[in-house]
């Protein structure tokens, strides 16, 4: 028995001095640097666990849009069917595809002073939402981003995964259309490039096929497909985009 605490205290007088340092420098260290976490707003910090539940709290609570088929007369097209989605604030909204990827998306700090009213629109789902996002602006209450009505702006909001076309892709893509008698373009706005088609296809609810504004940028975590309607303009098309890339925080 006497032995062993002899062992014992052969072993601390050695232990001690080596591992009393390392002890004070990891001790020291982590006052200094302490551990990362991940970071979705200045005043909040959450591991990706506490991110994910909170987004899902988040998306349950919007409005429930069943699926719907827009009535287009048949002779113009049929079979298109609109997925379910769900109806949130547009403040709920930007905040899910924060909380999904750890980047706040972009969204305009301009707008025309007649749209007071904004949605945000999520397609449903049984678990966690996907991360794509229907941001709408109009001058009445936004019922659904797409059918019985026209929305003034409407952007869409989707990580593109790592595929973004480099700015030569871009110009070769406009050049293209040019030639094929679209009014296409290319802008660089901050270090942005941005792809401009002013008369983009698109259908009004009675079917007609209608031109508008369109435009397509990329940053490093979403692609945003942008479009404005009658009354809006190419000009206001791009005042929305100057004010997303110039004045985002």
């Amino acid at each position: 028995m006497e032995v062993v605490r002899m062992r014992v205290r052969l072993v601390l007088i050695v232990m001690i001095p080596i591992l009393l340092p390392l002890l004070l420098y990891s001790l020291i260290y982590n006052l200094i640097y302490p551990p990362r976490e991940l970071s979705y707003s200045p005043k909040e910090k959450l591991t990706r666990r506490e991110a994910l539940k909170l987004a899902l709290e988040l998306f349950k609570r919007g409005e429930y849009i069943p699926a719907t088929s827009p009535n287009f007369p048949p002779e113009v097209i049929r079979g298109i069917v609109i997925p379910p989605f769900r109806r949130l604030s547009l403040e709920d909204g930007i905040k899910i595809m924060e909380l999904l990827t750890g980047k706040k998306p972009m969204i305009p700090k301009w707008i025309p002073r007649s749209l007071r009213y904004s949605a945000a629109f999520l397609p449903d789902s049984p678990g966690l939402p996907r991360v794509l996002v229907i941001v709408c602006y109009d001058d009445k209450p936004i019922s659904h981003f797409y059918g019985k009505e026209i929305i003034q702006v409407s952007i869409e909001i989707a990580t593109h995964h790592g595929r973004v076309p480099g700015s030569e892709d871009l110009k070769r893509l406009v050049e293209k259309e040019r030639k094929s008698g679209k009014p296409a373009e290319l802008l660089k706005i901050g270090e942005i490039y941005v792809y401009i088609c002013k008369k983009a296809r698109d259908l009004a609810p009675n079917g007609n096929v209608i031109r508008i504004p369109m435009a397509m940028l990329w940053d490093d975590t979403y692609c945003y497909t942008m479009c404005v309607r009658p009354p809006l303009t190419a000009e206001d098309l791009i005042r929305v985009v100057e004010s997303m890339i110039l004045e985002r925080k």
